[in-house]
């Protein structure tokens, strides 16, 4: 579920020009480089994008470095020009010594994007906007297999024998390291582990043919 699906060229809308390009009701978009600090004012043809067309409401985000550092401004900023499914990428590069790229996302920081994103979700826009790796959790939480195309016979034991395992699968070859794990391993962990006891709520819910959404007021009482 984290990302590994064989996928279709999608057109991409380059954060750092004004330029976004035309695409068909079955694409979704691709938004890619810097998406630290956008806004509609430095970028309207985005904006205008999202706007006017329903098609341009299913957006894939490639999350680096810089754009991890704000999560919930990234969110809020898709989310309020009309995005109804949202799918982060992280952007994972290694250079020859075998360590992350400058440019890639680390994996505390893709940890603590997803959890940062998944607060705002959980409490706010349940309902209203899709997330590709929360509705891959709670399928999975469900009971339903993997939407992944993996191998996970190369993985060393630590991953086989890992609480989360079967929810990342051991994430994308690509992503893998010299020890056999994803360099974002750690992030993964974090977002599964801390998103545990809302998936398991609204697991709960659907088991009792109640709608998930209900852990949005309950959420709200409690605070």
């Amino acid at each position: 579920m984290t990302g590994c699906q064989n996928e279709p060229a999608q057109p991409c809308c380059d954060l750092s020009s004004s330029h976004c390009p035309k695409f068909s009701a079955r694409q979704s978009l691709l938004i890619r480089d810097d998406a630290y600090g956008v806004d509609e004012a430095s970028h309207p043809r985005i904006a205008a994008q999202l706007m006017a067309s329903p098609h341009a409401q299913k957006l894939q985000i490639v999350v680096n470095r810089r754009s991890s550092q704000q999560p919930q401004h990234i969110y809020r900023y898709f989310r309020d020009l009309g995005a109804t499914f949202l799918q982060f990428i992280p952007l994972v590069e290694t250079e020859d010594s075998g360590s992350l790229s400058p440019a890639s996302v680390q994996p505390e920081e893709w940890g603590a994007f997803l959890v940062a994103v998944f607060d705002l979700w959980v409490r706010e826009d349940m309902g209203k906007i899709r997330v590709h790796h929360f509705d891959c959790a709670l399928n999975i939480w469900r009971g339903h297999p993997a939407q992944i195309a993996c191998d996970g016979a190369a993985l060393p034991n630590e991953c086989r024998e890992c609480m989360v395992y079967r929810f990342c699968h051991g994430d994308c070859p690509k992503h893998r390291i010299a020890s056999g794990k994803s360099a974002l391993c750690a992030g993964y962990r974090h977002f599964f582990t801390y998103s545990a006891p809302h998936m398991k709520a609204m697991r709960d819910l659907l088991k009792q043919r109640r709608s998930p959404i209900e852990l949005m007021a309950l959420l709200k009482r409690s605070q």
